[in-house]
């Protein structure tokens, strides 16, 4: 009951203040302007809590504490381009290139073997009907497709 007496409170005093707003007009930001300042009160009383009840002077100059912020950053995100440099040099060696190429087209091949093979199988219902010789036929051109791209890859990347 007492909760709900300071709300209709509350709700009474917005009502008052209200009609009062609209019969003076400009004043009303004279009327919000200490509820401003109550409220920068309230903040500066809990960061007193939050430290512990000790009171640290605060830098008179926000910017002072900025640059430093920033500074820090820019450190971190000095060494994570060290770091990232360092990854795309080995990366992009010519050496290590030519292997990482060398590996994916071999595995490529591989699985694209694979492929086939299971496709072969999963055809094999079809040997005595007429769509036999079209799915041995349709095997055969992706096995050469297969086998040319590897070749060009090979080629373009000197491997060979």
């Amino acid at each position: 009951m007492a909760q709900k007496a300071k709300f209709g409170d509350a709700r009474l005093k917005r009502e008052m203040a209200n009609s009062e707003r609209s019969k003076t007009g400009p004043k009303q930001k004279l009327l919000t302007e200490p509820v401003r300042e109550s409220s920068a009160i309230a903040r500066t009383a809990l960061e007193v809590q939050a430290r512990g009840n000790k009171v640290l002077p605060k830098p008179e100059n926000n910017q002072e504490s900025e640059v430093r912020t920033m500074n820090d950053e820019g450190n971190a995100s000095g060494k994570m381009f060290e770091g990232f440099s360092d990854m795309t040099s080995t990366l992009f060696n010519p050496e290590n290139t030519r292997k990482i190429a060398k590996l994916w087209i071999e595995n490529s091949e591989r699985a694209a073997d694979e492929i086939l093979k299971f496709q072969a199988k999963a055809t094999e219902w079809s040997k005595n009907t007429m769509l036999a010789p079209i799915f041995e036929m349709q095997n055969s051109i992706v096995r050469s497709c297969v086998e040319v791209s590897a070749k060009t890859a090979r080629r373009l990347w000197q491997l060979e």
